[in-house]
């Protein structure tokens, strides 16, 4: 090899060695994180859009999402890989899911790192920022909260001689209003427009809603009886029976009221707000809005969850890491009207009264409206078995397969033998 040869060699090596450490050293210098979460095809690429441009705006830091696009998926593996030690760095998850996971000391409790963020009790809605405690510690930030709200048919209100802007809110406008929606359009004999769609599923979120309408509640104050077997809830469960069994304004055995609603063969529906994005693509050949979600019973009461920020346990705890988490959390929580354009509602209560809140997310803005009656569910390391076995009773009882004090007593049995009172 000639002298020419070896130093042009030699020289080549020395420049990619240069090469690799700067790289080492550029990715020595980023913060790489995993987040997990289980939001869905509407919300979730507008979560991932947001996650790139605080990737852009921090080049220090690369969140690395990752969605299961089902939220019963996404805890049944966060479960699992907080147990064996693989869990994400951050997680997107629900206030209702806080006692399972704190419960199982697979959460780092945030209570302090918050205070230090400047995040106050005083600045969010109560029932919210409450929520992200658990046994005397705040294990997670609150970002927001997604309540039930009632879509509507302009349209068909106006064709029925419906008042659009004064949409019926007790039981009885609601019949009424059902009533007259409800239609046979071309002269068939068999209804084609319904007043009211449901799901008669498991989901049941309407349900929980009218529990503590008429003054039920699901768990007694200690959290060791199921009280779903009482006259209040078996009344809250009642009322759906009757839409289609009694009034005759709901389908039966309806699982699409979604698709019902878009192909306006439904006047109304109850979904929550993350369905605002998937209904602004429907525009402008359904023409619709939204209104709070009625008040069948005694009291305005409405379903409630909120999204959250929490830090898995992981097996070892990384400060530079932690560190970056909360960057992105701060980023996240301090500025709320970014993620609420998905279709929810800013936890942080001066967002949720500014004017640019109103008048730029005005169906969001009439969820809010709903501030005062947010019913969260009970806080309770079961609450996945006690959904479950809520949401097979409000099936079988809409269903006509069980009355809805059979389907709730066998709930109630159900319930009551795997409480321990946490």
């Amino acid at each position: 090899m000639s002298k020419i040869v070896r130093r042009v060699t030699v020289l080549s090596i020395g420049i990619a060695l240069l090469m690799l450490m700067l790289v080492g050293a550029s990715a020595q210098g980023k913060v790489t994180l995993r987040l997990w979460h289980g939001l869905g095809n509407v919300d979730g690429p507008y979560f991932h859009k947001l996650i790139e441009e605080f990737n852009q705006t921090h080049p220090e830091i690369d969140i690395q999402p990752r969605t299961w696009g089902d939220w019963g998926q996404f805890y049944d593996k966060l479960a699992i890989s907080i147990k064996v030690g693989t869990a994400s760095d951050i997680v997107a998850f629900h206030t209702s899911n806080i006692p399972r996971f704190a419960a199982m000391e697979g959460l780092y409790a945030m209570t302090q790192e918050i205070a230090e963020m400047g995040l106050r009790e005083e600045d969010f809605f109560e029932a919210t920022w409450q929520g992200t405690f658990y046994e005397g510690e705040q294990y997670a930030a609150p970002l927001d909260f997604h309540p039930q709200t009632m879509y509507y048919n302009v349209k068909h209100f106006r064709e029925a001689g419906l008042d659009p802007a004064n949409p019926p809110y007790t039981l009885e406008e609601y019949i009424a209003a059902g009533k007259k929606l409800t239609q046979d359009r071309d002269g068939d004999g068999k209804t084609d427009q319904w007043g009211y769609a449901f799901n008669m599923d498991t989901w049941a979120v309407q349900f929980w809603s009218t529990i503590p309408q008429y003054g039920g509640r699901v768990l007694d104050e200690d959290k060791w009886e199921c009280l779903l077997d009482s006259k209040e809830s078996i009344q809250a469960l009642q009322v759906w029976v009757d839409m289609v069994e009694k009034y005759g304004i709901s389908p039966p055995k309806c699982i699409e009221d979604m698709q019902l609603f878009i192909t306006q063969k439904a006047s109304m529906k109850s979904d929550g707000t993350w369905a605002l994005l998937g209904l602004e693509a429907q525009e402008p050949e359904l023409e619709w809005d939204n209104t709070v979600f009625p008040k069948f019973g005694v009291n305005a009461a409405v379903w409630v969850d909120s999204h959250t920020f929490g830090l898995p346990v992981q097996k070892i705890r990384d400060a530079e890491k932690i560190d970056a988490a909360l960057q992105f959390i701060e980023w996240m929580v301090t500025h709320p009207l970014r993620w609420v354009r998905a279709g929810h509602v800013p936890a942080n209560r001066e967002a949720a009264f500014s004017e640019e809140f109103r008048t730029e997310c005005p169906h969001q803005y009439n969820a809010s409206l709903q501030y005062a009656a947010l019913a969260y569910m009970p806080r309770t390391v079961h609450l996945r078995e006690i959904w479950d076995r809520l949401g097979t009773a409000f099936q079988s009882a809409t269903l006509g397969q069980l009355t809805a004090k059979e389907a709730l007593e066998k709930a109630a049995t159900e319930i009551d033998k795997f409480l321990d009172g946490r």
